[in-house]
C-alpha cells in the first residue's frame, strides 16, 4: 500500500503524469525493523546523522509518465531523500537547476533547465522527462508533507525533533 501517493496531471490534456510515492515495509521485514528507533532514546533527540542514514527504510516511486525516476524495487533512507527533495522543491521554486542523489549509491537525478520546463535526467537512464516547474514542485512539497504525517504517526514525539520539523518548513 502507498503511503504518500501524489499523481498530478491525470486526465488532463498534454499534462504530465508524477507519481510520487513511498510505501512503510511490512511489519516482519527486516526493513521494518529500521522504523523501531533504539530502546530509550527519545525521538526528539535523535541525530540527523542517524534519521538520514540509519532510520526509515522505504520503497519509493516515482516516475514521470512512463519514465521511472525512482523504482520501488530498492529501499532508500526516508528521511535522506525527503530533505534533499526539499532542498531541490526549493532551489526550482528559485528559478534554479537542482538535483539529489543517494546516499548507499552513485545514482544521482538531475532536474534542469531555464524557465517553466524541466528536464528530469536519472543517471542510471540515457532517457528524460520533460515536467512542468509549476506540477513538480507542488508534487515535492506534497511528498515531503505525507513523509512528514507518517513519521510521526509512526513514532509519537518525532514531531518535535528538529531535523524532522524541517520537513515541515517551506523549502529553502
Amino acid at each position: 500500500m502507498a503511503d504518500g501517493l501524489f499523481m498530478l496531471g491525470a486526465g488532463q490534456p498534454e499534462a504530465e503524469v508524477i507519481q510520487l510515492d513511498f510505501s512503510v515495509p511490512k511489519p516482519g521485514s527486516a526493513w521494518r525493523e529500521t522504523w523501531r528507533l533504539r530502546d530509550g532514546s527519545d525521538p526528539a533527540t535523535v541525530s540527523e546523522m542517524d534519521l538520514r542514514y540509519k532510520y526509515f527504510g522505504a520503497q519509493v516511486d516515482f516516475a514521470i509518465d512512463d519514465m521511472t525516476v525512482i523504482s520501488k524495487v530498492g529501499h532508500v533512507t526516508l528521511v535522506d531523500l525527503a530533505l534533499a527533495l526539499r532542498h531541490a522543491e526549493g532551489r526550482l521554486s528559485s528559478g534554479e537547476d537542482a538535483a539529489f542523489g543517494f546516499t548507499e549509491s552513485s545514482k544521482v537525478v538531475r532536474l534542469e533547465g531555464p524557465g517553466p520546463v524541466i528536464s528530469v535526467r536519472p543517471s542510471v537512464s540515457s532517457e528524460s522527462a520533460q515536467v512542468s516547474r509549476q506540477q513538480l514542485v507542488p508534487a515535492l512539497a506534497t511528498f515531503r508533507e505525507s513523509v512528514y504525517q507518517r513519521l510521526i504517526v509512526e513514532v509519537p514525539g518525532l514531531e518535535g525533533n528538529p531535523t524532522i520539523q524541517k520537513l515541515r518548513s517551506p523549502a529553502s
